[in-house]
């Protein structure tokens, strides 16, 4: 009886184990893009139709990467296999939740971002039409942007050889470390009949949390935070854009 309580307890142990801090790339995710797959969509924010002030075509063009890019993973986290050591630098992602072998299939961040920007101003209903990188047709106004920094960076909480004990720690629900994302990014609005640039400015958005296996908006589980990184560059450009296009009505 007791061997057979045993034999139950370890199989529901290593069951939750097996289904804990993992991470997975979806079909949508690679269609749509970590950023846009990280909005979380509302029924209230379905596109409203254009005003009847709208009057507005919007451009948003494939964004620049100019961020510093590594190829490799930089971290110290084989001192865990060390008596009592402990891993007090960062594992950095620098090319934004992808392992090795999705980079090759996976949206580039600044097409990715630039739909995601078309989305939101497509559903202000501020504009008559927004077009994003694929379309091909006049616009009154360019959105432009080019990535500086992108990067999200781990601190796990681990000391000595409690990585083998980590997949237990996370079952139970306790957090296993904190992460940090940090993001910049330079918009620049111009009038696309003579190129000049009406305004522009830098967004430096960050977003930290712990990591766990079921809360906290760990990246690497629970996909790009949109609100905290996104939601605050948006909101401005909207208001900007509405405002040019306003005082040249």
């Amino acid at each position: 009886m007791h061997i057979s309580s045993f034999w139950t307890v370890a199989g529901l142990v290593t069951l939750c184990t097996c289904g804990v801090g993992c991470s997975s790339v979806t079909s949508a995710e690679y269609t749509r893009g970590i950023i846009q797959s990280g909005r979380v969509f509302r029924h209230t924010e379905l596109p409203l139709p254009p005003s009847d002030n709208a009057s507005a075509r919007v451009k948003v063009a494939c964004f620049t990467e100019s961020r510093k890019r590594h190829a490799g993973e930089r971290h110290s986290l084989w001192l865990v296999y060390l008596p009592l050591a402990c891993t007090a630098t960062t594992w950095e992602r620098s090319d934004w939740l992808l392992w090795g072998s999705d980079k090759g299939g996976y949206k580039p961040a600044g097409l990715d971002m630039a739909e995601a920007i078309r989305n939101e101003l497509e559903v202000s209903g501020l504009f008559q039409r927004v077009m994003g990188p694929s379309d091909d047709d006049q616009a009154e106004w360019t959105v432009e942007g080019d990535i500086r920094n992108l990067t999200l960076r781990t601190y796990p909480h681990l000391l000595g050889c409690t990585v083998f004990a980590a997949p237990l720690i996370g079952s139970a629900g306790l957090p296993l470390g904190l992460w940090t994302a940090e993001q910049q990014v330079h918009i620049k609005i111009s009038r696309a009949s003579t190129r000049r640039v009406v305004w522009e400015q830098t967004f430096s958005t960050r977003a930290s949390g712990p990591i766990a296996a079921y809360y906290g908006r760990y990246p690497e589980q629970f996909g790009y935070p949109y609100d905290e990184l996104l939601k605050p560059l948006t909101a401005d450009l909207i208001a900007q854009l509405n405002r040019l296009a306003s005082n040249v009505q």
